[in-house]
């Protein structure tokens, strides 16, 4: 009962910044309560599982087209070994890949592919579970854009719709991606775990990406 309370408090801890930055940023009178809600559901129980599904291809994309270009001797191992699963049994292999290797792959992974991936899915959850107010459409075959009206005839000048739920959605995927981190560190070597949780929560990575998207966004489809 007594590490139930722990992991309880550990879990709780991240959810600090970001309920404050919720509370800072959200305006009821441009953004529905019960949509933020099932923006927040469906991207805890749908979109990370999509995002993590994703991810895990991305990573062995990249992990194999560094190898061509810098290590193209690990292929060797094919087809014993298949090529799918090839970066990620070289440590059972004994073979240890080159540092610039490394760096390269985790860059385009963590710095390229996994953002994109996110910011993508992010804006489809968006998508699905609310009508964003919009000025501009783009019509097929046209270049320019098409400005349209709202239901009352007036033209859309406040962009908190597109940046609340963006930042939803992206505190959803950070919600279970801390949790996740939060209780997998739980070495009794591992000191300060109130502030490792404290701090997971705070940094704010998630809500920077998914504030850049909304503005971007917001920009194509109201300013």
């Amino acid at each position: 009962l007594n590490q139930f309370k722990k992991n309880l408090q550990l879990i709780t801890l991240p959810t600090i910044v970001p309920i404050i930055t919720f509370l800072l940023t959200f305006e009821a009178k441009f953004t529905n309560a019960n949509k933020l809600v099932n923006i927040f559901y469906s991207g805890v129980t749908f979109a990370f599982p999509v995002i993590f599904a994703f991810e895990i291809v991305a990573a062995t994309f990249c992990r194999l087209l560094t190898f061509v270009f810098w290590e193209s001797e690990v292929f060797s191992m094919t087809p014993k070994i298949p090529t799918i699963v090839l970066p990620w049994v070289l440590r059972e292999q004994n073979y240890r890949p080159k540092r610039i290797t490394l760096f390269a792959a985790d860059f385009l992974t963590s710095c390229v592919a996994c953002p994109i991936i996110e910011e993508v899915v992010k804006m489809w959850i968006v998508k699905l579970c609310v009508r964003l107010p919009r000025n501009y459409i783009k019509e097929k075959g046209k270049r320019k854009r098409v400005r349209i009206s709202n239901d009352i005839g007036e033209q859309t000048t406040n962009i908190n719709p597109y940046v609340v739920t963006m930042l939803v959605a992206s505190w959803a995927i950070k919600f279970v991606d801390v949790t996740r981190r939060v209780l997998v560190y739980t070495k009794s070597s591992s000191d300060n775990k109130e502030f490792y949780a404290f701090c997971r929560g705070a940094f704010p990575i998630q809500e920077l990406c998914g504030s850049l998207t909304a503005l971007q966004w917001a920009r194509r489809d109201v300013l």
